[in-house]
C-alpha cells in the first residue's frame, strides 16, 4: 500500500512526464513525421510511427523524469522504428513469397481455429519448406 506521500510523488511524476511530452510533441511532431515519411514512404505509416516514438518518449520520462530528452534522442528512436518497420515489411514480404501467410491477430482460418501463421498448401510451397535457406 502506497502512503500519501508516495502517491503524491508518483503523481507529480506523472504530471512532468505528460507536461514535458506534450512539450516534445508540440516543438517536434511535424518534422519528424515529415523525416518518418521520407524514410518509410507512406505517410500514414509515418504518423504511426510518430506516435509510437513520442509513447516511447513518454514512458522514458516517466520512469526518470530528471532525464533531458533532446532532438537526437528522438530522431535516434524514430530511425529505428523505421528500421525495425521497414525489416518487418521486408521479412512479410519474403515469407509471403515463400507461401507462408502470417495472420491477422484473431483471425481464424477455414478450420475455426486462429493460427499465428497459414501455409498454403500448393507444390511450390510444400517444396520450399523441405529445401533449406541458403
Amino acid at each position: 500500500m502506497r502512503s500519501g506521500l508516495e502517491t503524491c510523488v508518483a503523481m507529480d511524476r506523472t504530471a512532468i512526464a505528460q507536461r514535458r511530452a506534450e512539450e516534445l510533441v508540440i516543438e517536434h511532431q511535424t518534422k519528424l513525421a515529415r523525416y518518418l515519411r521520407r524514410m518509410v514512404g507512406d505517410a500514414e505509416v509515418a504518423l504511426d510511427l510518430t506516435q509510437d516514438v513520442f509513447l516511447s518518449a513518454y514512458r522514458t520520462l516517466q520512469a526518470d523524469p530528471a532525464r533531458e530528452l533532446r532532438a537526437g534522442w528522438l530522431y535516434r528512436a524514430a530511425t529505428n522504428a523505421a528500421i525495425s518497420f521497414m525489416r518487418r515489411r521486408k521479412i512479410l514480404h519474403v515469407l509471403r513469397s515463400i507461401g507462408i501467410w502470417i495472420a491477422a491477430p484473431g483471425a481464424s482460418t477455414s478450420t475455426g481455429r486462429s493460427p499465428s501463421i497459414c501455409r498454403r498448401r500448393s507444390r511450390a510451397c510444400r517444396w520450399n519448406r523441405r529445401r533449406p535457406f541458403s
